[in-house]
């Protein structure tokens, strides 16, 4: 397969519109990177929304794909209408009452360090001008860390809200490769309905979530972490103690330069 014809291939499928290279990284690449996984939600959703509300077909083909035969000509016909008309938004946040529906919302649900590496196992990187003689490598340190998102899926009508989480649905599915080739390891995911809480939405709001569970490295450069050199213990605190009136025992140690005696005198 050429590559013109490979570009063209890519650009059709789900992430190929963003621009973002796809091939999948070696591990000593994805080692060193650092991966905003609400962020690559958030550019693959708005990127498909703008590729399919330009083209009827591919509604029109997502549609029957999923509904049809459930679905008649005229439903299919009325939800192309519904989703050039009122183009779904993609925002990172719950959204409150005052947003255009409907709308996905990308949360962070919960995240955990799962796997933590010593040291500068996580590999360097150049980080001078390629045309620069001299290079300066940047050490990074970090680890693995698993994460869960939602996306909540909000819409003012039952139906509208169901086409929506399939499309979501779809698009999640078909951009896995998108998403490991960022970075994004090992991605599962779930979904249901939900209740929507008032508190924040408008009245006759129907929701539903799809879940995203992923690994994504987590990586500091050295130049952002602490040198241990320049750390050390300035005093000590003990509750039980009271150093010149003040409790704790706070006292910070001076260098005795040798020159003053036991009451400071010069001598």
């Amino acid at each position: 397969m050429t590559d013109l014809i490979k570009r063209r291939r890519d650009r059709k499928g789900i992430g190929g519109a963003i621009g973002i290279e796809r091939a999948v990284p070696p591990l000593s690449a994805a080692r060193e990177s650092i991966t905003n996984t609400e962020r690559l939600l958030l550019a693959l959703l708005r990127s498909e929304i703008s590729r399919f509300v330009k083209d009827e077909d591919l509604l029109t083909l997502f549609f029957s794909h999923v509904f049809d035969p459930m679905a008649g000509e005229d439903e299919r016909k009325e939800f192309v209408k519904n989703f050039i008309r009122n183009e779904p938004r993609a925002v990172i946040g719950y959204p409150r009452a005052s947003a255009e529906f409907p709308i996905f919302a990308i949360v962070l649900m919960a995240e955990e360090e799962s796997q933590p590496v010593i040291g500068d196992y996580t590999g360097q990187t150049d980080i001078n001008d390629p045309d620069e003689e001299d290079d300066e490598f940047a050490s990074f340190e970090g680890g693995i860390w698993e994460q869960s998102f939602g996306i909540f899926i909000y819409a003012q009508h039952p139906d509208v809200c169901l086409y929506m989480y399939h499309f979501v649905k779809m698009i999640m599915s078909g951009g896995k490769e998108f998403l490991l080739s960022n970075g994004v390891i090992d991605a599962t995911y779930s979904g249901g309905e939900l209740a929507p809480d008032e508190q924040y939405l408008p009245n006759n709001m129907f929701a539903r979530v799809f879940n995203v569970k992923a690994t994504v490295p987590f990586t500091v450069p050295r130049i952002a972490l602490a040198d241990p050199r320049r750390m050390k213990v300035v005093g000590l605190y003990r509750s039980d103690m009271v150093v010149d009136g003040v409790p704790g025992g706070i006292s910070t140690p001076e260098e005795d330069d040798g020159d003053e005696g036991p009451d400071g005198d010069e001598g």
